[in-house]
């Protein structure tokens, strides 16, 4: 069986209008078949990967646009000559990544589930429970929406 490299979608639904919450991550399998409790917990842990080195780079880039931005003349002059212009060496660390208890994420995006404050669609069908098992293909369509009560109902 080849690898399956699946699209997961992640949308808030607010009346009829859906709004994306998350970026769509890519979501490796190795099997046709997968259960909806390690569906979520596969899609969180992409997620997690994909938002936290996103942040990481807007943070590492905004930093050094920033620095760049505020040269002096004399730093770019010296910097030149080495062929290369970058901002100024700076004792400051790299941002600091992230760190998420992920058994503790993806236990709470179970209780979500169960709770029903979130529904996973695969292939126009929603299963209702952690353990339904889902057979996918490689066209299959999968999207997470979060269910957004309406203001004032």
């Amino acid at each position: 069986m080849a690898e399956l490299c699946l699209p997961i979608q992640s949308y808030a639904l607010r009346g009829a209008e859906s709004e994306e919450l998350i970026p769509t991550v890519q979501l490796n399998l190795d099997s046709e078949r997968i259960s909806v409790a390690e569906l979520i917990r596969r899609t969180l842990i992409e997620q997690l990967s994909e938002l936290t080195v996103k942040g990481m780079l807007d943070a590492v880039m905004a930093k050094d646009r920033i620095a760049r931005q505020y040269l002096t003349a004399a730093e770019i002059a010296e910097q030149a000559q080495s062929g290369s212009v970058r901002g100024p060496l700076s004792p400051d660390k790299a941002p600091e990544t992230p760190r998420f208890d992920v058994e503790r994420e993806v236990k709470k995006a179970w209780r979500g589930f169960e709770r029903r404050a979130f529904r996973v669609v695969v292939d126009g069908q929603m299963p209702t429970r952690l353990d339904d098992q889902l057979e996918l293909r490689s066209d299959s369509k999968v999207a997470f929406m979060r269910l957004t009560p309406l203001v004032g109902g």
